[in-house]
């Protein structure tokens, strides 16, 4: 049980101070900030405070909740994560106290912060399989036990197959889901038929640890004056698969002149099979892509396609450039670049913790793009443990309360949560530069949420991965093989969509 006394006593401190110190910035100007590309001049869901000394603009969110709401401290259960796993277990719904620790600390007060603006309680519940299984045995059975879940992305996906989870888009629902606390992109890229199963945003960070980066080297790129300055690159739009493969090319090096490039040698890359399919949707692929009538069509297979397919194995192929360990099993890839013998290394956000105990500084950069002309950087989440906002059917007396208790976690959340996951806890403690803030706000302004890719229909998403494992080049007659499940399989799913009220 939690300690609900001491929570709410350390709440009302918590949330007074922070009154106190906006209103101290503030002052009492009630105008909004045209220039965030994430509000309007009407919006309700946003404060600007007046700049303070160093410049810096802050900017308050609030939810758009009805004035005075107060839900008589009722229960808002919300199904997590549970510990099972020694990564993705939940972090967002843990903290019961202050204990100093960044994140815990962040959760904790806009928890408390929401606790006491609504008058509820809010209560988590840990499941095993990412958030899936007691989700999927509770609206099976109809039983009412959760207001929302955290559950991933694929299966989340599941659960909307089978029609057990709230459209999100429903006119009748009061939630924001046009609101900045929702990630850009998500609500377009995940709709289907303009219905809305799953979505991301500040109130979790479970989708932002999944998303797969380029960590590189600082000193080993400083080492070798052939290497551009790859913040420069990725500022000016060059980052690119060329660029990518030059500087693997650059560096590598058999370091004990045994003429076999092993784990005591230097690679320019280490990588993983995902390297392969993350790397497809970075340089421009789409898996599907939607019509008029916001339908996913499958437009995976093309020229570009084939190109960046080969740009890839141009770089991963060669085993006297780039590295990996069996089997896509990352410990010993990644204890490689932590003992400084790669220059790079793609893998997900998460292992920044590890890389951390590095004696030498790195950076981070987003999935290079398949070449200058393509218009933005893009980042994909792993969709296996990146975790999603889902509302079940089974909710339905306290569906409007649900919609309010999570716009005003995700408004909370990117007051508090969100800074010190990538000020604090990103930059401050783990990348060590200033130059990797420019580069997540890149990475994390830039996630795609191919449905393709999430749904993985006819195993489209996942096909490339045995091409890695065996270093094959049959893309062509690979794809062909799986190309009429994909399609029907997507034709499944629609179909169930057509015929969900």
């Amino acid at each position: 049980m939690k300690a609900l006394t001491l929570r709410r006593v350390l709440a009302l401190l918590l949330v007074l101070c922070t009154v106190f110190t906006t209103v101290a910035l503030i002052g009492c100007a009630d105008e909004q900030q045209p220039d965030d590309p994430d509000a309007t001049p009407d919006s309700d869901t946003t404060d600007t405070p007046e700049k303070p000394d160093d410049g810096e603009e802050t900017i308050i969110y609030r939810a758009d909740t009805p004035a005075g709401l107060d839900l008589g401290k009722e229960e808002f259960r919300i199904l997590v994560y549970d510990n099972a796993n020694s990564t993705w277990y939940d972090v967002d719904f843990a903290a019961t106290e202050i204990t100093s620790d960044i994140i815990n600390d962040a959760t904790f007060k806009r928890m408390a912060q929401v606790e006491e603006e609504l008058n509820v309680d809010i209560v988590s519940y840990p499941s095993p399989e990412y958030g899936f299984a007691y989700m999927n045995t509770a609206v099976s059975t109809g039983d009412d036990l959760y207001d929302a879940g955290i559950v991933c992305a694929r299966k989340a996906a599941t659960l909307a197959e089978r029609g057990y989870l709230h459209d999100l888009l429903d006119t009748d629902l009061p939630l924001q889901t046009d609101a900045p606390w929702w990630a850009d992109n998500c609500v377009e890229d995940l709709s289907v038929a303009n219905r809305l199963y799953m979505i991301a945003g500040d109130i979790s960070i479970l989708y932002r640890k999944s998303v797969r980066v380029y960590y590189f080297n600082k000193q080993i790129a400083a080492d070798h004056p052939e290497i551009p300055n790859m913040y420069e690159l990725v500022e000016n739009g060059e980052w690119t698969f060329e660029e990518l493969a030059n500087c693997v090319f650059a560096v590598s090096e058999d370091l004990d002149g045994d003429d076999e490039m092993t784990g005591a040698d230097r690679f320019g890359l280490i990588y993983t099979v995902d390297t392969m399919g993350t790397g497809l949707i970075g340089a421009g692929v789409e898996i599907v892509t939607k019509d008029e009538d916001d339908y996913p069509e499958l437009t995976f297979y093309n020229e570009d396609t084939v190109l960046a397919f080969e740009m890839i194995t141009d770089i991963i192929y060669d085993d006297d450039y780039s590295f990996t360990g069996a089997d896509n099993r990352p410990n010993k890839e990644m204890m490689t670049f932590e003992n400084g013998s790669a220059l790079f290394n793609n893998c997900e956000l998460h292992n920044i913790e590890r890389f951390r105990a590095m004696e030498t500084d790195f950076g981070i950069l987003p999935t290079p793009k398949f070449d200058e002309y393509q218009e933005n950087y893009r980042s994909i989440i792993n969709p296996v443990p990146a975790g999603m906002i889902v509302i079940p059917i089974t909710n339905d007396a306290n569906l409007n309360n649900t919609c309010y208790v999570l716009d005003a976690l995700g408004a909370a959340s990117k007051n508090t949560l969100t800074p010190a996951y990538i000020d604090v806890y990103l930059e401050g403690r783990g990348a060590r530069d200033e130059e990797s803030r420019e580069s997540l706000n890149i990475i994390f302004n830039n996630i795609v949420f191919d449905l393709g890719y999430i749904y993985n229909w006819g195993n489209i998403a996942t096909f490339s991965y045995d091409l890695v494992r065996q270093k094959s080049t049959a893309f062509t007659s690979s794809y062909e093989s799986i190309a009429g499940k994909a399609q029907d399989a997507l034709n499944t799913t629609l179909d169930i969509y057509d015929r969900l009220d």
